[in-house]
């Protein structure tokens, strides 16, 4: 997808504040959500029964709606409703078609949907994925906005790296669940090593391109 300075300028007035709430929204997104943790759920108790995962997927559906609610009021501002087509979507919407048919013909629909007191990934978790995708490809339209995005999510993953190496120097400053109390290795605002590592090969190639 090409970005062009110029392309999609804004038109002053509540359009370009729609847009601009929006892109912000965006940018938080990208850089709260791989963050959120919440010290409240000991023993998987409390508003999140959970530290680590249900707090993410909380924060992925507030910002989420928060984000379509002022893109479309900016769409309707503007009078026009017009949308990227990109074939990358066809790959998502694949995707998500076989996750939810695999989840209608779950024989724990429920679990599948929502996810486990102590995993909680479901398909509501990951709709949250193509959805953040598709609003960042129809709002994301100028080199700059694309930079800030990105930059963004390095500094999300520079503030995960140097608490997961706070943990492995038993430095860690943020309470643990139960489940984590004794472990030494780097898991950060992950809840999971495999999941930190998973999200930091994901956002290398970015550093090393600006580099």
């Amino acid at each position: 997808m090409r970005y062009d300075e110029t392309s999609l300028k804004s038109t002053a007035g509540p359009s370009e504040f729609l847009s601009r709430a929006t892109f912000i929204i965006i940018c938080l997104f990208v850089f709260a959500v791989p963050l959120a943790y919440s010290p409240e759920g000991a023993e998987f108790k409390g508003v999140f029964n959970d530290f680590y995962y249900k707090p993410k997927l909380k924060a992925s559906l507030l910002l989420l709606a928060l984000g379509y609610a002022f893109w479309l009021a900016s769409l309707v501002q503007k009078g026009s409703f017009k949308i990227r087509h990109n074939p990358v979507f066809l790959f998502a919407g694949a995707f998500i078609g076989t996750l939810a048919i695999a989840t209608a013909i779950s024989p724990y629909p429920e679990v599948a949907l929502r996810g486990h007191p102590r995993r909680w990934g479901g398909l509501l978790t990951f709709i949250t994925y193509p959805a953040v995708f598709f609003i960042i490809a129809n709002t994301v339209d100028t080199r700059d906005k694309l930079r800030k995005t990105i930059y963004a999510m390095l500094a999300a993953a520079l503030i995960a790296s140097a608490y997961g190496i706070l943990q492995i120097l038993e430095l860690d400053p943020l309470p643990r669940d139960y489940i984590r109390e004794k472990w030494w290795r780097a898991f950060s605002t992950s809840g999971n090593p495999d999941f930190l590592s998973a999200y930091l090969l994901l956002v290398l190639p970015f550093p090393v391109l600006f580099f």
